[in-house]
Order: structure tokens, then C-alpha cells, then sequence
């Protein structure tokens, strides 16, 4: 349906458009109200009036044509004939009078029309005097159109009348003229006062209900405001206490504002010890509440009183009146208690508590109240078990913490306590495998060089724990210089690359800027950060090529290391900087510890810069190190952390 004609007025103009029956249009074009009148009572009695009119215009042109074949050659001649044409004419007078706006002229006239009509033709020569029974219609109409007071009056003027003409005429009837009159002007002017009775009923009935109606509306908005500010008072009470991580501040503000918030009397919160299957008071209200913590109040689950109750059914126990409730434990520290609501407070199914609420008003908890407290007291539950899980991760934070310490104090002390004897080891071997203790054959040597080697890795591998140790407890020192160069740097490391790809069908191509700049940095870190890279380089690269490039882009230098390696897969390149930390290639090829790249990226971090990876299986693998020509830190060295 078109919303467009709900909307559209609706005149008379519409609802003619709109029928499809010619009689029925015409009956609306001919009771239609002039648009002048505004009012719905004067239209409505404006269209009546045309109605009972055009009904009389019509119903008289028919008797006037039907007494005409009734009497050709007499009609003319006949007083009452022209008599009844002209009240027709009238008539038809009184329809354009009521179409341009003038109801109550309308009205006047068409009831005098009628009225003179009807008690003057009766009176005349040769007439019957059946037309007397048409009075009735004058004051009829003005019944209808005007005050049950005016028909009246009417009648009264009516029997006047015609008891006058009929004296007049000398027909003797009188009396029982006036007493047809009487008769039927006092029937309606009953029915009429009948039905003025019936709508004041009516209207007062309508009045009496509308009157109700306001009241059961502003009664329930008022509890609508009520529940609206009592659910946010509960939501922002929730919101308050879930920002609270620390359970006794936690609950002392949960109590504090409950009660506050909803007026209570006094609020306590009762938390479930599972060990000893007791609920333990935790936080009261002010002085009340400190006394009874002290006391160290607290309830077996199958004691008697409906905070246990409350705890041992998962259910909310309420008393109205305490006075007249055997469940309720009087507490002398609260005498003015005469309503109790404990709730139990549940997470996923398990008690974590109660909340019990006392207030001073009989009756002061309804089904609404019960309904949004519960609310509250489930959002207190999840913030116990939020503060209860914080205070369970710090704990857990804090011993791993100590067992980190201590594997860091642990892996830095044993490190320092290895590199010493190692170092011996390694001294002494040369000594040996140089003939100091005495002349050895080809075989000996290369067995001590074997075994040199081995020690070297090994101290690697001790240099490497004991840095990374150092790192895990915050105290590897970098020692910054301000002019770092960077050429003699590179001259080292093209010198080892070479020696580590001694004997391998690999190139080593070098892309380096014939002056690079000076930077400030720990020399020696940076030599081991890009050895580390090299080396593994040199390591997982058995044919190809290992570019190395540097050059200076804007205030960085730009380092990478490129090889033609077995590449690493994007799901194993995370890997590669973590600590302990092996690719399936890396463990395939050339095992260790996994601690040089971790290294080396927090070294390159410690100094301001980047240290990234590009790599495809299969297709080599680049390491790019960024490092600023200005370190972060103006003081001659500071901390990595």
C-alpha cells in the first residue's frame, strides 16, 4: 500500500475521487461541508443537515409530480399545491444556505419551512388534516440539531400554533391537536435527554478512564526513571569496580558504592574459601564492616541464616520482614535491619561468593530489584575472579622472574668459570702442537690442531651464552667511540670471509663504497655483529657466491650479506632471531646454539638500528644491517636493556 495515501488528508474532494459507484458520489458531493468550517461537530452536523434536506427536495419533487397525474386539471387551481412548491423552493434555498457554511441559518429555516408547512395545509379549505402528523418532523429536527431544551419549547410552541389555527378554523379538534403534540414532542424530548444522559456516561466513563490512564502512565514512567537510573547506577558501578585489579581495594569500593548508590542499610561481601568450605567475610560498610572483619565473621555452608543459604542453593535468598523470618541471624551491630537480600556471586557456574544487602524499609526488595542486583553481583563476581587471576599471574610473573634471574647469574657465572680453563687448554695445546714440550710427528699436530679448533668453537659457544645472559639480565655494556671506522672494519671481515671459504667453490664478491664514513658505535660489536652473518654466510653457502655490500643512504649505512644458500622458508625466518632457535636447515647443516643472530639483532638494536632478513628456499638468503652514523646515547657507553 501507498504510505503516501495514509498520510494524504482526507477531504471530501478524496473520497470522491476515490468511489467508483455515481451514487455514491453523488451523495458525497451533496452532503459535502463547505470548507470554511473547521470544526469535526459542525461538519458532521452540516452534512446531516444536507442529507435530511436533499432527502426532502427529492421526496417532495416526487410528491409534487405524483399529486400532478393525480389531478391534471385541478392541481393549478389548489392552494396547497403551490403551498408545498414553494416550501420546496425553500428548501432547495435552505441546501445552497448549509453548502456556503451557514449551518445553524440552515437548520432555523428548514425547521420553520417545515413547521409552516405542515400546520398551515391542514387548515385549509378541503384538506385532510393527516398532515398534522407531519408537525412531528419540525421538532424532531430540532432535537436533532439543537438542545433537548429547545425541542422542548418547540413543542410547546407547535401545540400554540396549531391549537390557534385550529380555533380559528372552528374544526373543534383542538385538544386533541395539542395533546398529539404534547405526546410526541415529550417522547422525544425524553429520548433525546436519554441519549444526552447516556453520553455523559460516556464522556465521564472516558474521562474517569483517561484520568487512570495519565495516572498509570506517569506511574509507570516513574518506575521506568527508577529502573533506568537504578541499571545505570548498576552498570556504572560495574564499570567503576572492573578497572579494579587489586581485590581489597576492589571490594571496599564495591561496597562503598552499593551502598551508596541503592541507599542500603549496610553491604557485605562473603567470598568462598574452598579449602575449608566456608564463606568468609571480606568487606562490610564503614565502622560496622571493620568490627565484623575483625571478628573474623564467617558461615559454614550448612549453617542456618540466608547468607549461607544463598551459598550452599546458588540461589538468591530473600527476607522482606527479618522480624517475622526464622532464617534470619540477628546481628547486634545492625539492630535497625528489617529487609535482607543475599545473592550468590557465581563465575561460570562456581560460587565465588555472596553479596548480602541490608536495608532499615520493610518490603524494600521487589522482583525488579532482585533481577538487577543479581546483575551486579555477577559483574562483582567476575571482577573477584579477574583481581583473583591477576594476583595469580603476578605470583607466577614474579617466581619466573627469580628463575630467570637465577639461570642468567647461573649461565654468566659457569661462562666466566669455563672461558678460564679453556682458555689454558687452548694455550697449552699450541705449545704442544709447536714442539715447546718436546718434538711431535705430522699426526700429533694435526690432532692438536683438531683439538684447538674444537676448544675455539667451544669458547664461541661460551662467549656466545655469556652475552646472551648478559642481555637477558640487562647488563651488556656497549662501549661507544666516537669515530669508528668502518673501512678497517671491512678489511677484517673480507679477511675472514676468506678464510672461512677456504677450499669451497665459493666467490666472494665485494660491493663496498670506496670510503665509507666514520660512525659513532662499539667497534668491536659491529665487527661481531656482522662476523655473526658472514659466518653463517660462509657456513650454509657450499657453492655460488657471498656479496658483500655497504654504502651510506641519507644518515644510515646500509651493510648486507648475500649468498646463494639454501635460502630459509617464510615460516622458519621468526625463528631465526629467537634465542636457542634452529632452522630445520641450520640443524640439518651445522647445528650450535641458535644465540648468534639473536645476538647480533639486539646489539644492532642497542645501537639504534635495523637488522632484517629477505630469503626464498632455494634461492639464498640477504641479511641487511642498518646502523645511524650518530648513536642514540652521548654518553661514552650505556646499558643495553
Amino acid at each position: 500500500m501507498n504510505s503516501s495515501i495514509l498520510n494524504e488528508p482526507v477531504s471530501d474532494r478524496t473520497i470522491l475521487r476515490r468511489s467508483s459507484n455515481p451514487a455514491a458520489r453523488l451523495a458525497e458531493w451533496l452532503t459535502r461541508p463547505h470548507p470554511s468550517i473547521q470544526g469535526e461537530l459542525d461538519r458532521r452536523r452540516s452534512q446531516l443537515l444536507a442529507g435530511f434536506v436533499s432527502v426532502s427536495i427529492v421526496i417532495g419533487i416526487i410528491g409534487l409530480i405524483i399529486y400532478y397525474f393525480q389531478s391534471p386539471d385541478t392541481v393549478f387551481s389548489e392552494v396547497d399545491y403551490w403551498l408545498f412548491t414553494g416550501a420546496l423552493l425553500a428548501v432547495i434555498g435552505v441546501f445552497w444556505l448549509n453548502r456556503s457554511g451557514r449551518v445553524d441559518l440552515a437548520a432555523r429555516l428548514f425547521i420553520i419551512i417545515t413547521a409552516l408547512a405542515f400546520t398551515v395545509v391542514p387548515f385549509l379549505p378541503g384538506v385532510a388534516y393527516d398532515y398534522l402528523f407531519y408537525t412531528i418532523l419540525p421538532i424532531l429536527l430540532t432535537a436533532i440539531f439543537f438542545s433537548a431544551r429547545t425541542a422542548a419549547f418547540a413543542t410547546i410552541g407547535m401545540m400554540v400554533w396549531a391549537t390557534l389555527l385550529s380555533v380559528l378554523d372552528a374544526t373543534g379538534r383542538p385538544w386533541t391537536i395539542a395533546f398529539f403534540m404534547a405526546l410526541a414532542g415529550g417522547v422525544i424530548y425524553v429520548f433525546i435527554k436519554h441519549l444526552q444522559y447516556q453520553e455523559g456516561l460516556r464522556a465521564k466513563e472516558l474521562e474517569t478512564a483517561n484520568r487512570r490512564l495519565r495516572a498509570s502512565e506517569e506511574s509507570l514512567e516513574q518506575r521506568v526513571q527508577e529502573r533506568t537510573r537504578d541499571l545505570e547506577l548498576a552498570a556504572d558501578v560495574s564499570l567503576q569496580i572492573t578497572t579494579v585489579l587489586d581485590r581489597a581495594q576492589l571490594l571496599a569500593d564495591v561496597a562503598e558504592r552499593t551502598a551508596a548508590t541503592f541507599k542500603f542499610y549496610h553491604v557485605s561481601i562473603f567470598l568462598y574459601d574452598e579449602t575449608q568450605h566456608v564463606i568468609r567475610l571480606h568487606q562490610g560498610v564503614g565502622e560496622v564492616g571493620s568490627l565484623m572483619m575483625q571478628a573474623g565473621r564467617q558461615f559454614r555452608l550448612s549453617d542456618v541464616g540466608l547468607v549461607p543459604q544463598a551459598a550452599r542453593t546458588q540461589q538468591a535468598a530473600l527476607s522482606n520482614n527479618v522480624l517475622r523470618d526464622v532464617r534470619y541471624l540477628p546481628n547486634p551491630l545492625l539492630p535497625e535491619s528489617r529487609s535482607e537480600l543475599a545473592i550468590p556471586m557465581l563465575y561460570q557456574g562456581k560460587l565465588v561468593g555472596v553479596l548480602d544487602l541490608q536495608s532499615r524499609e520493610i518490603n524494600r526488595f521487589s522482583d525488579e530489584d532482585i533481577r538487577i542486583l543479581k546483575t551486579l553481583a555477577d559483574q562483582i563476581a567476575i571482577a573477584v575472579r579477574n583481581s583473583q587471576l591477576f594476583e595469580e599471574t603476578n605470583a607466577a610473573l614474579l617466581q619466573a622472574e627469580r628463575a630467570n634471574s637465577v639461570k642468567s647469574a647461573f649461565l654468566a657465572s659457569m661462562s666466566h668459570e669455563l672461558r678460564t680453563p679453556l682458555n689454558a687448554i687452548i694455550n697449552f695445546t699450541k705449545f704442544v702442537a709447536k714442539g715447546a714440550m718436546g718434538p711431535v710427528n705430522e699426526e700429533q699436530r694435526e690432532t692438536l690442531n683438531e683439538v684447538i679448533d674444537s676448544a675455539k668453537h667451544l669458547l664461541n659457544l661460551i662467549n656466545d651464552v655469556l652475552d646472551m645472559s648478559k642481555i637477558e639480565a640487562g647488563s651488556l655494556k656497549l662501549f661507544i667511540e666516537a669515530d669508528v671506522d668502518l673501512n678497517a672494519i671491512m678489511k677484517t671481515l673480507v679477511a675472514t670471509g676468506k678464510t672461512l671459504l677456504a677450499g669451497k667453490p665459493v666467490e666472494l664478491r665485494l660491493e663496498i663504497e670506496t670510503l665509507l664514513p666514520t660512525i659513532t658505535g662499539d667497534r668491536q660489536r659491529i665487527l661481531q655483529i656482522l662476523l655473526n652473518i658472514l659466518s653463517n654466510a660462509c657456513k650454509f653457502t657450499e657453492r655460488g657466491h657471498i656479496t658483500i655490500l655497504a654504502q651510506q643512504i641519507d644518515d644510515e649505512v646500509l651493510f648486507a650479506i648475500e649468498d646463494t644458500g639454501p635460502g630459509i622458508a617464510p615460516e622458519d625466518q621468526p625463528l631465526v632471531f629467537e634465542a636457542f632457535q634452529q632452522t630445520a636447515t641450520g640443524l640439518r647443516q651445522a647445528g650450535g646454539t641458535g644465540l648468534g643472530m639473536p645476538i647480533s639483532r639486539s646489539l644492532v638494536e642497542a645501537h639504534g638500528g635495523r637488522l632484517w632478513l629477505e630469503s626464498e628456499p632455494g634461492k639464498g638468503s640477504i641479511f641487511y644491517v642498518a646502523l645511524p652514523l650518530q648513536a642514540h646515547s652521548p654518553e661514552p657507553s650505556f646499558v643495553l636493556r
